[in-house]
């Protein structure tokens, strides 16, 4: 159950950005600094999405700062860049991440789709944190030095919105994610990956999505670091049945990420599997490892689910 609080933070995101096809926060473009950093996940966030524009050097859009309060203990916090054009490759970020303290942290050039950015770490402290997204070659991350300009939703991870059930290793028995679990725009699952042909190989995950939403989808492993070689696969199936996209090490490391815009609205399935594993039947790979499947779409029924729950809060309020 959401707390009050929350509820109404995401409806007031929502109110003020309006029905944009993305997520419900978005940023204010006063944000290009560390200090100024638009806080967009609080310690009881564990996935959300921001979306911005990115302006041309030494513009006030130029680079955008995010803040993540992020509580102890986090054996993982994961942070990707999207664009609106998925498949042209036309856009190129760099991003970074700053400690509590405002030092830079961390940055990554590559990591997700295309030419775009992801990184995946394990906070050595709790604290505000601070996310930023430029153009690569402004390395200093000032807003400067690139010639990047383009939309772009930054998705953010910190926990499990859900848990993987266990038996989800068939499209048919796939594992819903609904509405109320995207209500900050993306929705994290944790679980296992097991070895060829056993309950396990293989994990199925459907939800709603609305025509013309774009849609993404990126696999994490729980050991962020250079050397290491899990290796996943993801694939995402249409209403229809049919194949919509599938990828192998588009992500960090040899993890795989997707997003596509949705051509038809209704139930897409996405699935989880390990490499060589293209049949996606949960044979033939002997991948073994704990995974969070990080997806981003605004439900269509977020709107009315949030209006509700606010609506709730406030006859509770009156009594």
């Amino acid at each position: 159950m959401l707390k009050r609080g929350l509820w109404l933070c995401v409806l007031l995101g929502v109110i003020t950005t309006g029905a944009y096809a993305g997520a419900p926060f978005r940023e204010r473009e006063t944000n290009n600094t560390v200090s100024s950093a638009y806080r967009v996940a609080g310690v009881n966030t564990p996935a959300v999405a921001f979306e911005g524009t990115l302006g041309p050097d030494g513009t006030i859009s130029g680079v955008d700062f995010a803040e993540l309060e992020i509580p102890s203990s986090l054996p993982l916090v994961t942070i990707s860049v999207f664009d609106y054009t998925p498949g042209k490759y036309d856009h190129d970020s760099y991003i970074g991440v700053y400690h509590p303290d405002r030092t830079l942290w961390e940055v990554a050039d590559d990591g997700n789709p295309g030419l775009l950015s992801s990184i995946h770490f394990r906070p050595v402290v709790p604290g505000r944190w601070r996310a930023a997204v430029t153009g690569l070659g402004d390395f200093y991350f000032a807003g400067r030095d690139h010639n990047q300009r383009f939309d772009y939703r930054i998705v953010v991870s910190m926990g499990a919105t859900a848990t993987e059930r266990g038996d989800n290793d068939t499209a048919a028995s796939s594992q819903a994610l609904p509405a109320k679990l995207l209500v900050t725009g993306a929705a994290s699952v944790e679980g296992r990956l097991a070895p060829d042909s056993t309950p396990g190989g293989i994990d199925f995950y459907s939800l709603n999505v609305k025509a013309g939403t774009l849609v993404t989808a990126a696999l994490f492993d729980f050991t962020p670091v250079p050397e290491h070689d899990t290796d996943g696969l993801l694939a995402v199936y249409g209403p229809d049945g049919e194949l919509v996209a599938s990828d192998d090490a588009g992500g960090v490391d040899f993890l795989p990420a997707i997003h596509f815009v949705a051509r038809q609205g209704g139930t897409y399935t996405v699935a989880v599997t390990g490499w060589p594993d293209f049949d996606f039947d949960g044979r033939g790979h002997s991948e073994v490892f704990d995974y969070r499947l990080v997806i981003s779409t605004p439900e269509p029924a977020s709107l009315t689910f949030l209006a509700i729950g606010a609506a709730v809060a406030g006859r509770r309020r009156r009594r």
